[in-house]
């Protein structure tokens, strides 16, 4: 069985939380089984700020997807201690593309195909209805990806 590790890798300020955050809606909206989700409590709410890391059962198969994947989160040690109890077969999450994020991301991705995925950008970053409507896309180009390697 192939397991997939999918990485959103930009910039910063380019889409990745937002993407994946619309995408953790999509599958929340589709009524899709979660199984945990992160931060539990307020108090962890506060370091992870608006992102969040939700794990999800489709199609009898465990789906991670992170939204954080920015310098000095503890988001890939969360994903480390996560894998060394679960074995999803796909892990998608975002992360820089240069620096230790990317190196974290990689090394989590041991055992798993490795996907670089890059959302939908526009060269106006201040306009934020088109750039909520690229990270649409880009969470729906995901779960179309989703689908086609769980073959559902």
């Amino acid at each position: 069985m192939n397991k997939y590790f999918i990485c959103i890798d930009a910039d910063e300020d380019s889409g990745k939380s937002a993407t994946l955050l619309c995408l953790i809606r999509m599958l929340e909206a589709q009524n899709v089984d979660k199984l945990e989700a992160f931060p539990h409590n307020e108090e962890e709410a506060k370091e992870y700020q608006a992102d969040r890391t939700v794990a999800f059962q489709m199609n009898n198969h465990l789906v991670l997807i992170q939204s954080q994947g920015d310098p000095g989160t503890h988001v890939f040690a969360d994903t480390k201690a996560y894998l060394e109890k679960n074995e999803p077969r796909i892990i998608i999450c975002a992360a820089r593309p240069n620096g230790e994020p990317m190196k974290q991301a990689r090394e989590n991705a041991a055992g798993y195909t490795f996907i670089h995925f890059q959302n939908y950008r526009s060269e106006q970053p201040n306009n934020y209805l088109l750039n909520n409507q690229l990270n649409r896309l880009s969470a729906e180009s995901l779960l179309s990806a989703i689908h086609e390697l769980l073959n559902i």
